[in-house]
């Protein structure tokens, strides 16, 4: 099968053996990962739709593909309209598109594996309040019709150093058992357990992470981590003892379903599959529902971390500044690719001994393709950089110490005013919202205005949230706070996030500016006593000086744009003596304005 019309044909006869009305296929695998296994692209397999969030859903004559206002573009582009109604997610819930399309007395069929209790529960409310059903399928249907689909990865599991980790995993398994309010906590989040374990793997090209599930006994402060013992190395092996207990990842359910009737095991609903929760409650387990107590844990990091994230970016800027200086000289030549010049960059990077790949797919997109939030360009229909336009590089990096993600905007060619504008209005926002300062108790959702209010002023916006947590060598977006409109976790201390404003012009260009900045508290207090916080920007890469206009920017902007581009100055130098070229561009770029 090679069309998406094929392929839902099948589903539909598949779907008729079971029962169902209609199937689910959301982006997701057993660990709800943003960023899946080669295995668990079912949703890219069915609808040719590559992005990292969307919902596909099948009913016996209609099919639809919902993603986001990231991905607009992208799913117009990728999806066959012939046979894939598209929708937006945030407008029109995917079970509320599934109501409208199936008769009365519908059963949506789903996979118990993929899906949340949180989500399941949701949607059995939602069907059942109009006389429909929601029923598991626990095949999935897309595996057997994916007749090349790749198999589990089994990469090598590995420790991280506590010189990176900042403390033993016996410690953290002390912390997280004090806050847990049960006999066992059962943690599915992959970059939870890695986390937790000090313990790192490749099972996804672009998160250092692994296959594996995680109970830990609450009582005896012990961890049992469910992973394929035959790819755990030595070192992981001698961690085993009063902390670390290793069994076979396949051997999750037996164990949950040893547990016993009355034994009280805390899970987040929003994370474990309803599969697992299934199980448990078969078992006559009792289920305590609570957020997953790593996840902010992970997220507050601790002083090596912090020195870790800051060292990555004076790594990943000395590469970065490599790259636009290489860029700068040969950007007119006419002769360079999206994809090619992803490739200099590429090998920058891995000028580091610390460096283990990206951090999630470049986003390198020229003039029109700017303008696709999460464009992804591919060697066969990349643009030459050639001519006038605005080149849009949003990339990161996975080295040993830390994670970056950083996007930088610059002209080529000659740039209009109207560009100019829509540049320094997002720099304008960028600044706005680094210069933050904030009583505790204060979410991203607070502040997410700070960033937008200057291209609002101009009656324009942009269809992504501001800011997104970054882990210390783990997934690029992390929980559970960000800046955006829904993002209603306090900030505290240690938090790492991004600060992205930017601006699409659809047909014709795409702005954004990220950096990376650490929550920090300050000395002094606010005067009602509440703990006062401000942001320290840890990106160290110079802006593009030709795109701003002078007379948008006030005195202090100038200052704080001179003060940044004289500390990148002055922590990225010091490794380019060897580069002549690199650091006479450095100093130019970064001259006082």
């Amino acid at each position: 099968m090679k069309t998406a019309y094929e392929k839902v044909s099948a589903l539909r006869q598949a779907m008729s053996e079971c029962g169902i009305d209609a199937y689910f296929v959301p982006h997701a695998d057993e660990h709800q990962n943003e960023y899946s296994p080669a295995y668990a692209e079912r949703l890219a397999w069915l609808t040719g739709f590559t992005g990292s969030a969307g919902y596909g859903l099948v009913t016996k004559d209609r099919a639809a593909m919902l993603t986001d206002g990231r991905y607009t573009i992208q799913a117009k582009q990728e999806l066959d309209s012939k046979v894939f109604e598209q929708g937006d997610y945030t407008k029109t819930h995917p079970i509320d598109w599934a109501i409208e399309a199936m008769a009365e007395g519908g059963v949506l069929g789903f996979d118990p594996k993929i899906v949340t209790h949180e989500q399941a529960q949701k949607f059995s409310k939602k069907l059942e309040a109009k006389g429909m059903s929601l029923k598991a399928v626990t095949q999935n249907l897309i595996d057997p019709l994916w007749q090349d689909q790749p198999a589990l990865p089994k990469s090598l599991v590995y420790r991280l150093g506590e010189e990176y980790a900042g403390e033993s995993f016996s410690n953290k398994i002390n912390k997280i058992a004090k806050k847990c309010e049960a006999d066992y906590l059962l943690i599915s989040d992959l970059t939870c357990v890695a986390w937790l374990l000090n313990l790192r793997g490749q099972d996804i090209d672009i998160t250092p992470v692994f296959m594996a599930y995680a109970l830990l006994d609450v009582t005896a402060e012990k961890v049992t981590l469910f992973t394929d013992q035959s790819r755990v190395g030595e070192d992981v092996l001698s961690m085993q003892g009063n902390a670390l207990a290793i069994r076979d990842y396949g051997e999750i359910d037996d164990a949950l379903a040893a547990l016993g009737t009355g034994i009280r095991v805390q899970l987040d609903p929003a994370e474990t599959s309803e599969w697992l929760y299934m199980l448990l409650q078969g078992n006559g387990a009792e289920i305590i529902e609570q957020k997953n107590p790593v996840i902010l844990a992970k997220a507050c990091k601790n002083e090596a971390e912090i020195e870790g994230m800051k060292e990555v970016h004076r790594i990943d800027g000395a590469a970065l500044s490599k790259f636009f200086s290489w860029f700068d000289a040969h950007k007119n030549e006419g002769i360079h690719t999206e994809t090619s010049v992803e490739d200099v960059l590429y090998g920058y990077r891995a000028e580091s001994n610390l460096f283990r790949g990206i951090s999630f797919d470049p986003i390198s997109g020229f003039a029109e393709n700017g303008a696709v939030i999460h464009y992804r360009a591919k060697e066969e229909t990349a643009l030459t950089i050639k001519g006038d336009g605005l080149y849009l590089l949003d990339s990161g990096g996975q080295y040993e110490c830390g994670t970056t993600d950083l996007t930088r905007t610059v002209a080529v060619g000659m740039s209009s005013e109207e560009m100019k504008r829509h540049y320094t209005a997002v720099l304008k926002g960028h600044i706005a919202l680094a210069r933050a300062v904030f009583p505790a108790g204060t979410t991203g959702a607070q502040l997410d205005v700070l960033a937008r209010q200057y291209l609002w002023e101009m009656g324009l916006d942009y269809a992504h949230g501001t800011g997104h947590g970054v882990g210390m060598f783990l997934n690029v977006h992390e929980g559970p706070a960000g800046i955006s409109a829904r993002a209603h976790e306090p900030l505290v201390e240690g938090m790492i996030l991004s600060n992205e404003p930017g601006y699409y012009e659809e047909g014709s260009h795409g702005i954004r500016i990220e950096n990376l900045i650490q929550v920090k508290k300050a000395p002094e207090p606010f005067a009602d006593g509440r703990d006062r916080y401000y942001f320290e920007t840890i990106s160290l890469v110079p802006f593009d000086r030709s795109l701003m206009v002078a007379d948008m920017l006030e005195a202090d902007e100038l200052t704080w744009i001179n003060e940044y581009h004289q500390q990148v100055y002055d922590e990225i130098s010091v490794s380019l003596n060897d580069d002549e070229g690199t650091l006479a561009w450095l100093k130019s770029v970064t001259a006082p304005l």
